[in-house]
């Protein structure tokens, strides 16, 4: 991945960002923010660090325990609204796990090995609307999961350097390019919540097609459109 120490730094960042605003703020734009951002910098990386990964799956892990917990209480409208928060955040890394996981990332492929329990209890939670397309992403990526468990069985010592070099020699030989793509926004929400789909929606756009000039032009025309959007 080009420029991990920066890259590095960002993630762990807008993983701050978007924590401090679920407890403080509450704030949708930002949530949806440091979301797309995470999705910018990370979406087509390849050889993401063991740190990232490690970051990544903390975080959802955290937040898929406060939606879990939400959801077993009584809510008034604030929680709803934190809770809605929770569900498009899990939603979006739900779907970037997925693109990391198909591509040549060796070290967030271990890092998920061991949050299969994690993905599990994701499935036993995630029954709301807003999460089915997630859901099935979710159901995908154990497929993944246990194609790998399958091939670490066979080793006939399961060490984690021995392991690691597995997953590098299967992804460093595989090809996805007939792979469906995976949306992270599926289907457009309710007019309120527009932003959550917007925000998302335009940085997987930017993501798509070469960023660094548009990043590098402050009177880039999609770049001004964008900041319009949201602020």
């Amino acid at each position: 991945m080009h420029g991990q120490p920066q890259a590095h730094c960002i993630v762990v960042e807008m993983a701050r960002v978007f924590q401090l605003n679920l407890t403080t703020l509450r704030d949708e734009h930002l949530n949806g923010l440091a979301l797309g951002i995470l999705v910018n910098v990370l979406t087509r990386s390849t050889m993401v660090t063991t740190g990232i990964a490690q970051k990544l799956l903390k975080l959802f892990e955290i937040i898929l325990r406060r939606y879990t917990r939400l959801r077993a209480l009584p809510q008034p409208p604030p929680e709803r609204a934190e809770q809605a928060a929770y569900e498009d955040a899990l939603a979006v890394l739900v779907s970037l796990f997925s693109r990391l996981a198909y591509t040549n990332n060796p070290h967030f492929i271990y890092g998920l090995l061991h949050a299969r329990d994690v993905l599990a209890a994701f499935d036993a939670n995630a029954h709301a609307p807003a999460l089915a397309h997630a859901r099935l992403v979710a159901a995908d990526l154990r497929v993944r999961i246990a194609y790998f468990h399958a091939r670490i069985a066979a080793l006939a010592a399961p060490q984690a350097k021995a392991i690691l070099t597995l997953v590098e020699a299967v992804v460093a030989t595989e090809t996805h390019r007939g792979r469906p793509r995976v949306d992270f926004a599926s289907c457009p929400p309710d007019p309120e919540q527009w932003s959550a789909f917007v925000v998302p929606l335009v940085w997987g756009l930017l993501a798509a097609t070469p960023a660094a000039p548009v990043a590098a032009r402050p009177d880039a025309p999609l770049l001004e459109a964008f900041e319009r959007l949201v602020l």
